[in-house]
């Protein structure tokens, strides 16, 4: 875990992070490779990595109105042409169930419009 951590530190640093939030007891963020070494030089339990899972959804919700959503009913962003979102954002709100399947089907649903548009 403190591995990965401290890898996906870098990949986000590179990515132009400016900082990130490790959740990593003794480091609160890591803003520079010399952050990501001292994180790998630690000695930490187990309980010192915070470690939670979730499925964010609904954040872009679907419709057919500008004002009261963010995509289209065919994924598109009303606000930016040919960008489409097929995530789990696009789901309406927790399922109470593993989304995995629902977010499967509407990102096929979403590829078929798009190829449909190419074609």
């Amino acid at each position: 875990m403190q591995r990965g951590v401290a890898i996906l530190c870098e990949v986000f640093l590179a990515a132009g992070a400016r900082r990130v939030l490790p959740f990593v007891v003794g480091m609160e963020e890591v803003r520079s490779k010399a952050d990501v070494e001292k994180l790998r030089r630690m000695k930490l339990a187990p309980a010192d990595i915070e470690v939670t899972a979730f499925h964010p959804l609904g954040t872009c919700r679907i419709g057919a109105d500008p004002r009261e959503s963010v995509l289209g009913p065919d994924h598109e962003v009303h606000t930016v042409e040919r960008l489409f979102v097929a995530d789990g954002s696009a789901v309406p709100t927790s399922l109470g169930v593993n989304p995995q399947m629902t977010i499967m089907a509407m990102a096929l649903r979403t590829a078929e419009i798009v190829d449909a548009r190419l074609s």
